[in-house]
């Protein structure tokens, strides 16, 4: 009677459906990709370069009320956590998504012997401050450059047909 019983529990064990807790290889190294990038860095990095834009517009339209730009910043501070409060677990979710759809675990295997190694961390480290600095120079470049672009746009549109006032 005990090994029927047995053999029961057996059988019912192998047609259950895998626990929620048990660990996906593939996930699992997924997360750990993740866990390599600074995302919170890269936010706060974010934030302060909006910030720091936010800050030299207002002093360019008032020198003098260095003291009222400071409390915008905190306001815009505020309003940018209050707003984008989920913003890292959607990230999150969405690198998982991707890395998932894009990479095979042998991908994420040599994903994640480089970001342990001596260039990977280099990488990381330096990547983030790379490319908010790229992002501003490029965005300073199209501002730059807007004048120029709503000048030809206006023109052609006006000689396509289309009135504009």
């Amino acid at each position: 009677m005990r090994a029927i019983l047995i053999a029961g529990l057996l059988v019912l064990a192998a047609l259950s459906p895998r626990p929620a807790h048990a660990a996906d290889p593939k996930l699992e190294l997924i997360r750990e990709v993740i866990g390599m990038f600074p995302i919170q860095q890269s936010v706060d990095a974010m934030r302060q370069g909006m910030a720091e834009q936010l800050r030299q517009q207002l002093l360019a339209r008032a020198p003098g009320e260095a003291d009222k730009a400071e409390t915008l910043i905190t306001i815009m501070h505020t309003t940018f956590d209050e707003v984008f409060y989920d913003l890292i677990p959607i990230t999150v979710a969405l690198m998982e998504r991707e890395l998932d759809r894009v990479f095979t675990e042998d991908d994420l295997k040599n994903l994640l012997a480089f970001y342990r190694s001596e260039t990977g961390q280099k990488a990381l480290t330096e990547m983030p401050a790379m490319m908010q600095r790229s992002g501003q120079l490029s965005q300073q470049i199209v501002m730059q450059r807007m004048p120029v672009l709503q000048q030809k746009l206006r023109a052609r549109m006006q000689d396509a047909g289309f009135s504009l006032q």
